[in-house]
């Protein structure tokens, strides 16, 4: 059969079957009494039969069974059929909600595990979650929207006429013929229930199916049809307006306090109806609006790249102002001229607010995220921080549209610092030499600016903020578990680097740094905890984490934990208990120094004694925690049971005696300190090599050199800087060392060598804003011991976080950055009840139009952020599928390259790729055509003139490639291997070929 015979005949059967099926289902619920009956918020007037759902599933089975070759697609046929099953059974007796989500997500994930799930990132974890999460949510969407007669199937018709047009232009007439006979099922029903009265319903056994076959079809067509990932993106808009309307409602609810598992007329049906006055009007306006969303679908997908991003944007701008213009604060009016509030009355007078506290568990899940980073490299690859970075200000586009209330004065200042930096970096793209490294950094501070705004929207009230600190140690406490239990009972060395802990991070500073910032959650639970039993639990974890940091042997990590110890003794109350806490915390571990350090020292003995040394040390660690743990409980235990006055007597004439010791073995060492003190000076402006048992005593490495070249970029651009993430163009020509970095290891020297003073005017506001925030919490009255001990966490945190960022380059880890940010919500938030939150909640849905006018703007701003970080994670994605296929398919390899290069044409590792795909394809003329274009593209990076080098070393053109390695050698005149190379390149060279 013809193919257009095919699909004519899957639309025709599936018509023509529902409408004769439809009567034969009525007079069916009539027999058996299967109606829904008119009561609560309901708004027919007569008992209605059910089975409408049946008719329309029986007419689509049949029409693809006799039209359609289901093959592979088989599965969607039979999760329809089962949750038409489980539907109908819903509509006779109430299935509980929980049987119902088990079901779609178990269908979801026989569908992602034949291949017909989403695939949009590299991890397969990924896509089996967003998978399950589609597919619940459009079968969820569908049967919310079956709220009025005519709307659920007037939507679907539309959304699989669209599904159908996008698989039919991607030569999947399969699902084109599934989708077809969806189309026509829906189309052939809606003359018996887009009426008033309606003479029958879809009811659940109908919405549900509904819905699934819409998401798993609009899912097919990407999965089936390789390459049409734009088409996954414009898929999307098929299904815009069920999940508007379900947005809208989530929305609604949770403003004014009723369950969202709570019927109720507060659709987006219920409040057109007051416009248009007819349901069949309202159900035509929306079957049209999903028309009109498929239509854009279709085109931008045809299009392609950037036309159906900005399209993309453009509809999540729409939707978030329909939600905004609809949920005005005024609840629409029903049938019969009742409002809807009215007519909710009963419902909402049973309805609960859930049990689940919504806002603290994902403060929570988003603060445990950031702690337990560390087992995913921090969340530092751009293929990993990207997608969140989507992921981020979706949630912070739904958090501003639900109308949370806004930040105060100093949460925007310190929000309006990031987003400078951000926006200066995208300048930087114009005058920068590397625009790709520049788009990067951009999209990073995107996202630090998006978490925060985030966090001042979510976390406001201190019951989020203490739950997302609680999150962050749970994660980190998940990490140093982790630690331990491979160092006591794994494959010890595989955590350390030349005898310094470096993983599960991945790198030594960071980890180091993660272990220190978590420690003041549990100092704040050590010192301020009801009994005895939690503190010694606080001061034991505190404990722990302090000497696994120690185990990094990182000079970053000791500046952090000194830093942390003095704010937090300086400008948080409770000072001469905290400092004792401190003793408790910290004598245990230095006290076990041995153990600790001697690890790095083993790093070069024999295989047996360097694991021993580190199982040595885990013990020490958790020897450490016991003691700190069982001494500060002890002292818990007794300070509880002494007069207050008498006890801080006691406390301050030690701790007065325990000082004035330090002072005289210091003043008695003074001469040997100060020797000591100036050799390390010098160590450190010689670069001389780190060396002895102990490196947190020594001030030679390379950081002089980092921060050098960092100056003298500054002072030769103050004004703008030589661009974001460009500061390595300088330094490989400048440097003395042969370390291969790409940033300053300084936050502060970072923004000024790459974005000058107006970049550091922007860091400025950000600290500032950070500063007053946190004195004007010193400043509120009264301090109660639940606010001090989030100074302490939040205070902790941050300063240890912003001191290491100062020293080293953990600001490029955003899962590090996360938790400070965490902190910075805290600091700079207005302190604010649960109840002045709910009041401040009813007053944003009264905006005036000033407000709204504000609100529509930032509204555009995410969605510009959106955009910005959209291409390059969509450039990144279709690079690595290129990497991934150059070995076996450099074809392939070519195409997707081509693709990202679409999205971001100043990709050097784009270019790279193209040129080592021609090289496996022997067409070496494109292949050195492309690296000669990446030597334009950035004259002053010398990794394509090596690349042209090894291409022509293996055409055998050794002079030329002598030349290529001259130029890239001067370009890089630390680099040995390039040296050496240009004065004798070798033949078998072949690194372009073998990427």
């Amino acid at each position: 059969m013809p193919v257009e015979l095919r699909l004519a005949a899957a639309f025709g059967i599936a018509a023509v079957g529902a409408l004769a099926l439809t009567p034969l289902a009525r007079r069916l619920a009539l027999r058996t009494a299967f109606l829904d009956q008119p009561v609560g918020y309901k708004s027919h007037a007569a008992p209605t039969p059910y089975l409408g759902g049946l008719a329309v599933v029986a007419a689509f089975a049949l029409a693809a069974g006799v039209a359609g070759r289901l093959g592979e697609l088989w599965p969607l046929v039979a999760g329809a059929l089962a949750l038409c099953a489980l539907g109908t059974v819903d509509d006779r007796r109430t299935v509980r909600p929980s049987l119902r989500v088990l079901l779609e997500a178990t269908l979801a994930a026989a569908l992602w595990s034949l291949g017909l799930g989403w695939s949009v990132v590299s991890s397969d974890l990924v896509n089996l979650a967003v998978t399950v999460l589609w597919v619940v949510a459009v079968v969820n969407a569908f049967n919310l929207m079956d709220n009025m007669d005519g709307t659920a199937a007037s939507c679907a018709t539309a959304s699989s006429l669209g599904i159908a047009g996008l698989a039919a232009t991607t030569g999947e007439y399969e699902v084109a013929a599934l989708a077809l006979a969806l189309a026509g099922a829906c189309l052939g029903f809606l003359p018996f229930n887009a009426r008033s009265p309606a003479r029958i319903f879809l009811g659940d056994g109908g919405s549900m199916p509904v819905g699934f076959l819409v998401g798993a079809l609009a899912m097919a067509v990407p999965a089936l049809n390789d390459g049409a990932e734009w088409v996954g993106l414009g898929a999307v808009l098929l299904v815009g307006l069920p999940l508007t309307d379900t947005t809208l409602v989530t929305i609604s609810r949770r403003r004014r306090g009723v369950s969202i598992m709570t019927g109720g007329r507060d659709h987006m049906t219920h409040r057109l109806l007051r416009q248009l006055g007819s349901a069949p009007l309202v159900a035509l306006a929306l079957g049209a609006a999903q028309a009109s969303l498929a239509v854009l679908a279709i085109v931008g997908s045809e299009l392609g790249g950037a036309p159906l991003v900005w399209i993309a944007v453009l509809c999540l701008a729409l939707a978030g102002a329909t939600i905004l213009i609809l949920d005005d604060g005024a609840v629409a009016v029903a049938d019969g001229g009742q409002s809807s509030a009215e007519s909710d009355a009963a419902p909402v007078a049973r309805a609960v607010r859930p049990s689940l506290p919504v806002r603290p568990v994902l403060a929570a899940v988003l603060g445990f995220a950031c702690g337990a980073s560390p087992l995913v490299e921090g969340f530092y690859s751009f293929s990993v921080w990207g997608p969140i970075a989507l992921g981020i200000l979706a949630l912070m586009f739904g958090l501003f549209v639900a109308g949370e209330p806004w930040p105060g004065r100093l949460g925007l200042a310190a929000l309006a610092g990031l987003v400078a930096l951000a926006v200066l970096a995208f300048l930087s793209t114009t005058w920068a030499e590397s625009a790709d490294r520049a788009l990067v950094d951009a999209d990073r501070w995107v996202l630090y600016a998006a978490f925060l705004g985030t966090a001042l929207l979510l976390m406001h009230t201190d019951g989020a903020i203490r739950a997302a600190l609680a999150g962050g140690a749970a994660g980190l406490l998940v990490v140093a578990g982790y630690i331990l239990a491979v160092a006591l009972w794994g494959d010890a060395p595989s955590l350390f680097q030349s005898g310094r802990l470096f993983e599960p991070l991945g790198y030594v500073n960071s980890q180091g740094l993660f272990l220190v910032v978590g420690i003041w959650p549990f100092v704040a639970l050590a010192q301020y905890a009801r009994n005895s039993v939690l503190a010694g639990v606080g001061a034991a974890g505190a404990a722990a984490l302090a000497a696994l940091a120690a185990l990094s042997q990182a000079r970053g990590v000791a500046f952090a934990l000194i830093a942390s110890v003095v704010a937090v003794l300086a400008f948080v109350p409770g000072r001469q208990r905290r400092a004792w806490l401190m003793v408790c915390v910290l004598g245990p571990v230095v006290a076990l120094n041995g153990p600790l350090f001697d690890v790095y020292e083993s790093a070069g003995a024999s295989s047996a004694a360097y694991e021993s040394a580190i199982r040595d040390a885990a013990r020490a660690a958790l020897l450490a925690a016991a003691i700190a743990g069982l001494a500060w409980g002890i002292c818990f235990q007794l300070v509880s049971q002494v007069p207050p006055s008498s006890a801080r007597r006691a406390s301050a004439v030690a701790l007065g005696l325990l000082i004035g010791g330090v002072v005289l073995v210091a003043a008695a060492k003074a001469p040997a300190i100060t020797e000591r003190a100036k050799a390390e000076v010098s160590a450190f402006r010689n670069l001389d090599p780190d060396g002895g048992r102990n490196r947190l005593l020594s001030g030679g490495g390379n950081r002089y050199d980092y921060w050098r070249i960092a100056v003298r970029e500054f002072t030769d651009q103050p004004a703008r800087g030589v661009g974001a993430g460009n500061y390595s163009r300088d330094y490989f020509l400048q440097r003395r060392t042969t370390e291969d970095i790409r940033q300053p290891h300084s936050i502060g020297l970072q923004t000024l060598a790459e974005l000058g003073l107006l970049g550091a005017a922007g860091l400025a506001l950000f600290v500032l804003a950070i500063a007053a925030g946190w004195r004007r919490r010193l400043a509120a009255r009264p301090l109660g011991p639940g606010d001090r001990a989030m100074l302490v966490a939040a205070g902790g945190v941050f300063s240890a976080w912003f001191a290491h960022s100062s020293v080293d380059w953990s600001h490029l880890v955003p899962g590090a950055v996360g938790l400070g940010l965490v902190a910075v919500a805290y600091l700079v938030a207005r302190p604010e009840s649960v109840s002045e939150h709910r009041a401040a909640g009813r007053e944003s849905v009264r905006a005036s139009p000033g407000r709204l006018a504000a609100r529509a703007a930032i509204g555009v701003a995410i969605g510009l952020a959106v955009l910005a970080i959209v291409r390059p994670v969509l450039a990144q994605h279709y690079r690595s599928q290129g990497e991934h296929a150059l070995a076996s398919d450099p074809v392939r390899a070519l195409a997707k390259a081509h693709d990202s290069l679409s999205m971001n044409g100043q990709s050097m590792e784009t270019r790279y790729l193209r040129a080592a795909a021609y090289a496996r394809l022997g067409d070496y003329a494109r292949a050195r055509s492309e690296l000669v274009r990446a030597t334009e593209l950035e004259p002053h990076n010398f990794v394509p003139w090596a690349l042209l080098g090894d291409l022509a070393a293996r055409r055998g053109d050794l002079a030329l490639a002598r030349r290529c390695y001259t130029l890239a050698s001067q370009l890089n005149p630390q680099d040995q291997t390039l040296q050496k190379l240009s004065r004798k390149p070798q033949g078998e060279n072949d690194h372009v070929t073998r990427r």
